[in-house]
């Protein structure tokens, strides 16, 4: 059974959503409810996925989230693929 998105954090960026939920709690609680919901990268929303990578502060190790390929596919530092998908 295929993991979720929250199962497949890097440690990296949990560490940032942690160090950013003690500031923005409703905000980055709804980031984890959605990478809890999904398996998949594409089954977040575009809102949902640059939240993500907001929140992650994916930029400290080297993502840019401002990148269509970034925001449409995610990142392997972000999250780690299973079967070689995010």
């Amino acid at each position: 059974m295929r993991k979720t998105l929250l199962d497949r954090l890097t440690p990296a960026a949990r560490e940032q959503l942690m160090q950013e939920k003690s500031k923005y709690t409703f905000t980055v609680n709804n980031v984890l409810k959605s990478l809890s919901d999904a398996k998949y990268w594409s089954d977040l929303t575009i809102e949902q996925a640059n939240r993500v990578l907001l929140y992650s502060n994916c930029d400290m190790f080297g993502v840019d989230r401002y990148t269509y390929r970034t925001l449409m596919y995610g990142d392997d530092r972000i999250i780690e693929p299973e079967n070689d998908i995010i």
